[in-house]
């Protein structure tokens, strides 16, 4: 190996040494006496000088001995983990990344004479005491890694002996886990639907799909997932056997199994071993206590999440916990500089694994807190608490209100334990003995107080503080429901795909492997002279029709594979609006249309997090109560209905209520009333208002919604998604909102313009018309130029104004014709004034480099056929 390749080794293995030794210590400052951490960092700093020593870079050596000294001093206790040594330990790190890169470039290392100083001022000459060894207990061996041979051990009857690991081959896991998580959302529909009618074909269908989940398992000795699905399967063989009979506590219960069934598949495909079944078995015994036992196995309710899984999904779970418990210890009033940079360090964290894995939500949160770091104490500390809720409800953690009040200290548990004794409902153990009807519960329900009010009116906690509680209760019920489609164990990027389009795509491929021969064969003839050149040019001409026609049918092969049915996403809703239904007393039924309709993959997964938040939000603000819906004159059941179609080259997703409307007065004055900066209202349409950040149709926010969090989420997405947002409300009647999405992602059909010189390209879905018109149909000045549309006046603007070219090519010609494209976006219609029109097509786009992602008027690039690059405009930013 030469000298280069060396130090190109180095250089890779060095940084990610440093970029690992940085997140080991922002996680040992959350936890200090965690031995692991910091021998795992001392490690990290003595491999890297080891590596400097190696290729013989003396100036590294010598600083990281010093950094290695501070280092093996805290492992071994002579030191204690302080803010201040943090500080210096991280500006250490980030100095041998400066030494890095200045040797990589070959240029003078930067002077760290300063921070070796600082470094040798924490060790202090040892004044002839041992420190104090920690307890035996707590270490661990660090030559031991964990075993990810295995992912699941075996049942041991006695709790003794050591397991015996099964082998699994990988590709035998992933078809396991595609099949299972199928099954689980075949599993989910059908036991809503059982609860809802008595019919043995749906309990037929649910103890088919459990029983092959359990033969699955036993086959791959996955024995704690085949034992449990041996109760589940047993409760449905005495339900089947009319042993006992479906009731709410029963269908509960299925529900439930479901749900746990889900949790453990999900740790199966994070690579964790499954050592235990889960709480729910003990249940599960109860009720089949007369039937045959399922294999042995000892229940534990410890805790699901293992520690030290291989899985990326584990290890952002891993720090964002970290990064909490950071917050929790440093977010605390009032903050100096110090503590004000520990956050500012956590929050960064949290914004960068926010991004990994895509959560809308979770990213406007964080963004929260690092505006909140400029402003005062208790608005910073709220918005971590709100953070650090929805990161408890992606653990899968939920807290009722009198507990989050508690742990904030703003009441006594005593209080809360009198509060909610004040308001227990007995009702539904009353209706089953007949001793009142359903209508009285339900009145009686209505006019019951819940806990915050009666702990306000005590003078126990200020409204103020029962609000914020309860937008973190919202937040963490949030985040519990997006955890099954954001963490459901790894990603499985197989998908199943119909044999027919297959067959078809590999036709299209004998078809390319003609069409290259015939290229080919032309090629030949004109090189050997045995066809006149111009005969050549017709046939290769003739030739590439045909090929522009094959690419063209294999674009759209490939796009139907990618394509799935959106009635995935719908189902998953079906549970949601269940525990809605039920939390709330309200009566809703959710009707499904368009299940079938086709959306892109890419596309699906984006939508999951805004439909939640819509269903929510209908489910809540929009359905009424029962005894309200009575006094309206409507029946007692609201309806939700999410809908899908295809309309031109986009998906149309309409998720509409029957419920109350939307009061766009009452909107309107919330906005002013907050100093948000509105035009006139009769200017300003409804979907404006909705989406205003922070602003909710609701009076009083609940723990479900209200709090304005969630429509910010579905314009963002869908913006991002190339997609618009319309909304449709009448007050008394119902909501409905429309998102129009593009079917897939990657390929546009573009209207190519030119202004200046520059050819641009503006999405032909916004393009309404492209004409030529005479100067002296335009009205107006220069500078206010308007023009009679269709009898609608519209105003006209020079796309090179637009773009930030005043002045540039905006002069009206005296004759001769001008081309102008009339486009719509956000409800508004607007004449762009162009050079000239050059032609429709499509094309590949892509996403804007990092370095001119300011652009807002700009969407995407793409390249044309000369190599030239292309600007793909953002229509609804640029009028």
């Amino acid at each position: 190996m030469n000298d280069q390749q060396l130090k190109s080794d180095f250089l890779q293995e060095a940084r990610e040494l440093l970029d690992g030794v940085a997140d080991d210590v922002l996680k040992a400052e959350a936890e200090p006496d965690n031995e692991e951490i910091i021998n795992a960092v001392f490690r990290g700093i003595h491999t890297f000088k080891g590596s400097a020593g190696t290729i013989e870079v003396e100036p590294l050596v010598k600083f990281a001995h010093g950094l290695e000294e501070v280092l093996d001093a805290l492992r071994n206790h002579e030191l204690s983990l302080e803010a201040e040594i943090v500080d210096t330990v991280l500006a250490a790190n980030d100095h041998l990344i400066s030494m890095l890169d200045a040797f990589e470039s070959e240029k003078d290392m930067p002077d760290g004479s300063t921070l070796s100083a600082q470094l040798r001022s924490f060790l202090k000459p040892a004044a002839g005491d041992e420190p104090e060894s920690a307890p035996q207990a707590r270490k661990k061996s660090l030559l031991a890694p964990p075993s990810t041979e295995a992912v699941e051990g075996p049942v041991d009857d006695e709790g003794a002996g050591a397991p015996i690991i099964p082998v699994i081959e990988a590709e035998d896991i992933e078809e396991f886990m595609l099949d299972a998580v199928e099954r689980l959302d075949n599993l989910a529909t059908d036991v809503e639907a059982y609860e809802k009618e008595d019919d043995s074909k749906i309990l037929n269908d649910i103890f088919r799909n459990i029983h092959t989940i359990k033969g699955d398992a036993a086959y791959l000795q996955l024995e704690k997932t085949a034992a449990y699905a041996h109760l589940f399967e047993s409760l449905l063989s005495r339900l089947r056997d009319g042993k006992i009979s479906r009731g709410p506590e029963v269908c509960d219960l299925l529900i439930r199994g479901v749900d746990a069934l889900r949790e453990i598949i999900d740790r199966l495909g994070r690579g964790e071993m499954v050592e235990s079944l889960p709480p729910l078995s003990a249940e599960l015994r109860e009720f089949c206590a007369d039937s045959s036992p399922a294999p042995a196995a000892e229940d534990s309710s410890g805790d699901l999440l293992q520690a030290l899984p291989d899985d990326m999904r584990e290890v952002f779970l891993d720090q964002i916990a970290q990064q909490r418990r950071i917050l929790i210890s440093h977010a605390v009033p009032p903050l100096d500089d110090k503590g004000r940079l520990i956050v500012k360090r956590a929050l960064k964290g949290l914004k960068t694994a926010a991004s990994f894995v895509d959560i809308a939500t979770f990213t406007l949160l964080v963004e929260k807190g690092l505006t909140a770091l400029d402003g005062e104490d208790e608005a910073l500390t709220a918005a971590v608490k709100e953070i650090c809720g929805f990161i408890d409800g992606l653990a899968g953690r939920s807290k009722p209100l009198g507990e989050i009040l508690v742990e904030d200290g703003e009441v006594s548990k005593e209080d809360v334990d009198e509060a909610v004794r004040s308001q227990r409902p007995v009702g539904e153990i009353l209706v089953a003995q007949g001793k009142v009807s359903k209508d009285d519960v339900e009145k009686a329900l209505n006019s019951q107080k819940p806990v915050g009010e009666i702990l306000v009116e005590r003078g126990k906690v200020k409204p103020r503080k029962v609000k914020d509680a309860l937008k973190r209760q919202e937040l963490m019920a949030v985040a519990n429901q997006l955890k099954p489609a954001a963490f459901g164990g790894r990603e499985i990027d197989t998908m199943r795909v119909n044999e027919a389009k297959i067959e078809n795509f590999a036709n299209m491929i004998g078809e390319l492997l003609i069409s290259r021969n015939t290229f080919e064969y032309i090629l030949d003839e004109l090189f050997e002279n045995r066809r006149p050149a111009a005969d050549c040019v017709r046939l290769l001409r003739d030739e590439l029709h045909g090929f522009s026609r094959l690419v063209n049918d294999m674009h759209h092969g490939i796009m139907a594979m990618r394509m799935i049915p959106v009635g995935g996403i719908f189902q998953k809703f079906s549970r949601v609006v269940r525990d809605i239904s039920r939390k709330q007393h309200k009566e809703i039924q959710l009707i499904i249309q368009g299940e079938s309709t086709e959306i892109d993959k890419k596309v699906a997964d984006r939508l999951a997090e805004p439909l939640i938040h819509l269903v929510r939000n209908s489910c809540d603000h929009g359905i009424e109560s029962r005894a309200e819906r009575l006094a309206a004159g409507k029946p007692e059941q609201g309806t939700l209905l999410l809908s899908a179609n295809h309309e031109g080259s986009s998906l149309v997703i309409k998720i509409s209520d029957d419920g109350r409307g939307i009061d766009r007065h009452l909107l309107y004055e919330k906005a002013v009333g907050r100093g948000m900066t509105v035009v006139p209202e009769e200017k300003i349409s409804l979907a404006e208002l909705i989406f205003m950040p922070g602003l909710s149709s609701k009076e009083s926010a609940t723990d479900l919604s209200g709090r304005g969090v969630g429509m910010d989420v579905v314009h963002n997405t869908v913006t991002s998604l190339k997609g618009s947002v319309t909304v449709l409300s009448e007050e008394g009647e119902g909501t409905e909102i429309v998102l129009s999405l593009p079917m897939s992602l990657g390929i546009s059909t573009m209207l190519l313009v030119e202004t200046g010189g520059t050819a641009y390209a503006i999405p032909f879905e916004h393009v309404i018309e492209a004409m030529k018109i005479k100067p002296e149909m335009l009205h107006g000045s220069r500078d206010d130029l308007m023009f009679s549309y269709r009898g609608q006046v519209i105003a006209l603007e020079f796309l090179a104004n637009l773009l930030g070219g005043a002045g540039l090519n905006n002069k009206i010609p005296a004759t001769g014709e001008i081309s102008l494209v009339i486009i719509e976006a956000r409800g508004r219609r607007v004449g762009i004034i162009v050079d000239r029109f050059a032609r429709i097509m499509e094309l590949a786009i892509k996403p804007m480099p990092s370095s001119l992602a300011a652009m807002d008027a700009v969407s995407g690039v793409s390249i044309m056929g000369d190599g030239k690059l292309i600007l793909a405009l953002n229509t609804e930013k640029l009028i």
